[in-house]
């Protein structure tokens, strides 16, 4: 399962953060693994 979200930074409202996680569950349905990151870094002019 991938989740994806997005922050605009606080102290920069031209700048916006873009995160990805790949994330896998355990067999107890407690359990989480992220897999794989990912963070891109988006500055608008």
């Amino acid at each position: 399962m991938v989740y994806r979200f997005s922050l605009v930074d606080p102290d920069n409202r031209f700048c916006e953060h873009l995160f990805q996680f790949a994330v896998r569950y355990g067999q107890d349905e407690e359990t989480l693994w992220v897999v794989r990151g990912r963070h891109v870094r988006h500055d608008v002019i």
